[in-house]
């Protein structure tokens, strides 16, 4: 039986300085329900989301398995920088080339197989390997189960491709894309599950709240922002977690 949630009559449980709207935290709540849903019933055991966006979100997925599927294993949650990934378009940053020298690699390696590009980046493929092998030693077990990738959303899919195809040169056989909202995807990426339909009010961002990491173009594995507001990072995800309990009212 689906729930129903009167917004005229009922009134917030709790007082929330973060998620003063109702709306807001009905989706709030949606979408953690949507997603811990998602994971349970497709028995997925891990989750990768992709750095900072997502990183508020992972306490409703903890909050409603503990609620609703106690005697359950949540999914281990990995969070990914996804900027590293990227290692040709740091030969390109790095090198300073022009769109034109770009664009001659590219018809050498559609005639040819060569690329100087795609050699020079091969230095950086290797660091980010050998990073990944050592940050996520259990994830590395795990190859041949499902392996959920999220994100809060999904544009032209240079965030979330280089990590897909990292993961699938590595022997990830079975990856399921999960995205919050769509409705300005203009990709080629498959996504298997998506929330466009019920998220109306944070689309990109962390539910409006500080992130609590920094951006790092070198490690795939965000250090602490010193000068994030502490505060606000750990309130907002108690309130994430009193929303979830609140079933978003």
């Amino acid at each position: 039986m689906v729930e129903k949630l009167n917004f005229s009559k009922e009134k917030p449980r709790h007082e929330y300085e973060y998620f003063s709207s109702i709306s807001e935290r009905h989706d709030i709540f949606e979408f953690c329900k949507g997603v811990s849903t998602y994971l349970h019933d497709e028995n997925i055991p891990n989750i990768v989301m992709i750095d900072r966006s997502p990183r508020p979100f992972w306490v409703g997925i903890d909050e409603y398995y503990k609620l609703h599927y106690k005697n359950e294993k949540r999914p281990n949650i990995y969070f990914i920088n996804p900027k590293p990934f990227d290692t040709i378009k740091k030969v390109i940053h790095e090198d300073n080339l022009s769109t034109g020298s770009v664009l001659f690699d590219s018809l050498m390696f559609a005639s040819t197989g060569e690329s100087v590009l795609v050699k020079k980046a091969e230095k950086y493929d290797n660091k980010i390997k050998s990073q990944f092998e050592q940050a996520y030693k259990e994830l590395q077990n795990n190859k041949d189960k499902p392996l959920a990738i999220f994100d809060n959303c999904l544009h032209t899919g240079g965030t979330m491709m280089p990590v897909l195809k990292f993961l699938i040169n590595n022997g990830y056989d079975d990856l399921r894309v999960v995205i919050g909202e769509t409705s300005n995807d203009t990709s080629d990426i498959n996504v298997d599950k998506e929330f466009t339909d019920k998220v109306k009010h944070y689309a990109c961002g962390a539910f409006g709240t500080a992130f609590g990491v920094k951006k790092d173009d070198e490690n795939i594995f965000s250090a602490y922002d010193d000068e994030a507001d502490r505060e606000e990072v750990i309130k907002s995800r108690q309130e994430i977690r009193q929303i979830v309990r609140d079933k978003g009212l």
